[in-house]
């Protein structure tokens, strides 16, 4: 887990920062793909989650996996114009929220993966292209 700490390590304010694998983000200087700021209120944990820009096309990703993972006791909500996410939990749920996060981050981490594969892979199917273009036309073959 690349997670510098984790939520349940959080004290009365605690930021919880996601930062993906370096191999696989070569082509973008940050690395920090989101950041998670939590406290005390009470009974509950309230929760913000911010996206760094450029990793802003793995939001709606993100909104969908929560939903997906969350359960009755666990209110998320999305603020476009801030493009932010709020989170509200009974303390006693750190826990689960903890690990939801936590998979989550995995899937994300795997989705950029797939992304920068999958652009490595067009590129090289492209450079093969060009290639095999410049063969033919230095050989005469018209195509």
């Amino acid at each position: 887990m690349s997670a510098l700490n984790s939520l349940s390590q959080a004290s009365t304010f605690g930021v919880w920062t996601i930062q993906s694998d370096p191999k696989f983000l070569q082509s973008n200087p940050s690395k920090e793909l989101m950041k998670f700021y939590f406290q005390e209120s009470g009974e509950y944990m309230q929760g913000i989650c911010r996206f760094e820009t450029s990793y802003g096309f793995m939001m709606p990703l993100f909104k969908s996996l929560v939903r997906l993972g969350a359960k009755s006791w666990l209110e998320v909500n999305y603020s476009s114009q801030e493009k932010s996410f709020y989170f509200l939990f009974p303390k006693n749920k750190v826990k689960e929220v903890d690990n939801l996060l936590n998979s989550i981050h995995l899937l994300l981490d795997k989705e950029l993966q797939f992304k920068s594969s999958l652009n490595q892979l067009i590129s090289n199917k492209k450079r093969f292209l060009a290639e095999q273009a410049l063969l033919a036309t230095s050989m005469g073959i018209k195509a």
